[in-house]
Parts: structure tokens; sequence; C-alpha cells
């Protein structure tokens, strides 16, 4: 009776074991977050959307304790067509989990720091060059949404992008006033 019972107990932890396992591979191959952004900057939406820099913190951390991931952004302007996308890659934040002895738990909160002050660092510069890029003035007289879409779409469905978590944020008074052709 107790050989079924041993039996049955080793066969039930290799079981836990293997679901462990896999449950881990799970986690490291959790999808990326790909983040695309049109920030309208036209006269017509001067008083609407705002930008600023606690919106790109917020979108940095977001990516980034989601398992790092890709952002990128258009200005929807006059002629979307004409412009180069800015593009960043925000890392994830790895962090290990505190378990252990006293001294294991403090090496890993050591290294654990480590990797915020580095993710830190990471955030001002993504800050800094998304401010430069994309906090202009709004002097477009006119929003050409469906090209600023259009190129959105283009990014979105790149092959190395469809297998990521997509997020599409578009800041806009969501007027599509095109300039009069030929003077009509």
């Amino acid at each position: 009776m107790f050989k079924y019972i041993s039996i049955l107990f080793v066969a039930g932890l290799v079981f836990t074991s293997c679901s462990n396992q896999e449950k881990k591979q799970v986690e490291l191959q959790k999808p990326k977050t790909t983040v695309v952004l049109l920030y309208d900057i036209s006269t017509s939406n001067d008083e609407f959307a705002l930008l600023n820099e606690n919106h790109f913190a917020s979108i940095f951390n977001s990516i980034a304790s989601k398992g790092g991931g890709k952002f990128y952004s258009y200005l929807i302007k006059s002629d979307s067509r004409k412009q180069e996308v800015f593009e960043f890659d925000i890392p994830a934040l790895d962090t290990l989990d505190l378990k252990g002895n006293q001294y294991q738990i403090k090496k890993r909160a050591k290294k654990n720091d480590e990797a915020k002050a580095k993710l830190q660092v990471n955030l001002s510069e993504f800050i800094s060059q998304a401010k430069a890029k994309l906090l202009l003035p709004k002097t477009e007289p006119f929003t050409d949404l469906v090209n600023a879409l259009d190129l959105a779409k283009t990014t979105l469905e790149q092959p190395n992008i469809a297998s990521t978590n997509t997020n599409l944020l578009i800041i806009s008074d969501g007027i599509n006033d095109l300039p009069p052709i030929n003077g009509i």
C-alpha cells in the first residue's frame, strides 16, 4: 500500500515540476508591447489635446512594466505623409523576487535597485527625445488625419509587430481639414 502512495506522490511532484517549468517559459515568452502615437499639431487642435512629459513617462512605464517593447510616433500635420517616424526601444523592468535567505534577499534587492536606476536613465532619455521630436508648436494650418492613420496602419502591420500587444493612441480633435486644392 505504501508503494502506491509514494509512487503517486513522486508522480505528483514531477507533474508540478513540469507545470512550473512551462509557466516560466510562458512568462519568458510574453509578447512585447507596441505603442503607436498620433499627435495633432494643427492650429485647430491648439486648445484641446495637450501632450506633456508626464504622459511620456506614463507610456514608458506602462511598456516597461509589461515586458518592454517599442514606441512609435507620428505627427498629424498639413501633409502627414512627409515625415520620419519617432521610434524608441523601451526595455523591460527586470526585477528579481526577494526570496531566499537574508544574504540572497540583500543581493537581489541591490540588483533590483541597479535595474531601476538604469531604467530611470532610459526614461529620462526617452522623455527628452520625445519632447524634442513631438512637443512642437501647433502651427500647422491643416490636419491630414487620413495619411497619419495610414502611417500608423503601415507600422502596425509590420511582421515583427503583429505578434506584440499593440496600442494606438490618437491625440487630436478629430477634424480632417485638408488644404484646398488649386485654391478651391
